[in-house]
This record gives structure tokens, sequence and C-alpha cells, in this order.
């Protein structure tokens, strides 16, 4: 953004400056508050998307039904969850991810390569672990993110993602 300051309005130099200094304050703090929505949306959409996939993987390779309907669980909610995000992000402007990203992939990878009971004892661990940190994530979200819908839709997720958690540490004992 370009800021052209007139001459001769009968400002000070030291009064143009300040006024200079507020503008760009102003364009500073719009723009952290874009970025931590942005982020927010970005963030949640690689996860769900994560989770998803992962959630198929759970179905073809785990060994016990329970890990099967768990799997399944991650791709349905997921799915809505993702369409959900998506919609609002459209109306916010945002543009979401349409694949997981990089680390998300990394760990796909290392899941596709275990067998058996290996595979339910990582893919389980990894769940249990990204749900923690997705509640922190959504609770921090709820009470901090500048948008209000955004803050609205953290808040309304965390119920299901306690259920997620929740189902993890059970399939873990």
């Amino acid at each position: 953004m370009l800021l052209i300051c007139a001459c001769n309005t009968g400002e000070t130099r030291k009064a143009k400056e300040e006024k200079t200094a507020k503008a760009f304050d102003s364009i500073a703090i719009k723009s952290r508050i874009n970025d931590s929505n942005t982020q927010f949306v970005v963030d949640a959409a690689n996860a769900g998307w994560a989770r998803a996939t992962q959630g198929k993987l759970a179905i073809e390779k785990g060994t016990t039904q329970r890990i099967k309907d768990f799997g399944r669980m991650m791709m349905t909610d997921n799915k809505n969850m993702s369409k959900a995000l998506g919609a609002l992000a459209d109306a916010k402007k945002i543009i979401m991810p349409r694949t997981m990203g990089i680390d998300e992939q990394i760990v796909l990878d290392s899941l596709r390569v275990k067998e058996g009971k290996a595979f339910d004892k990582a893919y389980i661990a990894h769940m249990t672990a990204v749900y923690k940190a997705a509640i922190k994530r959504f609770e921090d979200a709820a009470e901090n993110l500048p948008d209000t819908d955004l803050r609205a839709f953290a808040s309304a997720m965390l119920p299901k993602l306690k259920k997620h958690l929740a189902l993890c540490e059970s399939l873990n004992q």
C-alpha cells in the first residue's frame, strides 16, 4: 500500500510522521488478524485431510473392527468438518488447501509401511497425540481468533474433538 502525504497542509513534519505511523500500524494489525484467521483455516484443513486419509488407511490396514470403525468415523467426521470449514472459508475469502500438507503426508507414508498390530499401535498413538494438540489449538482459536465466525466454528468442533480423543484413548488400552 502506498501512502501519500500532501504537502503544505499545515501539518507539522512530526504530525505527518505520527499519522503515517498510525496508518502503517493499522495495516500491520489488519494483516496479523487476517494471518491468524487464515493460519487456523489452513491448519484445520490440513489436519482434516490427514485424519480422513489416515482413517481410510485404518479401514484398509486395521486388524480389529474397532480400529476399522474408528477409521471410518475419522473419514466421515473429518470430511464433514472440512465441508463446513470450506463453506466458512469461502465466505471469508480464505483459500483452503485442497490436499494435506507435507508433514501430514510424511506421517501417512510412515503409517503405510506398518503392518498388523504395529500399524494399529502407531495409528492410535499418532491419533491420540493429534487430538490432544487439536483440542489445544481449537480451544485457543475459540478464545482468541479475531473472526467471530471462526471462533464459533472452533468452539462448535471442540466436543467432537474431545469425543475422538476419548475414543483414541480407549483404543490405546
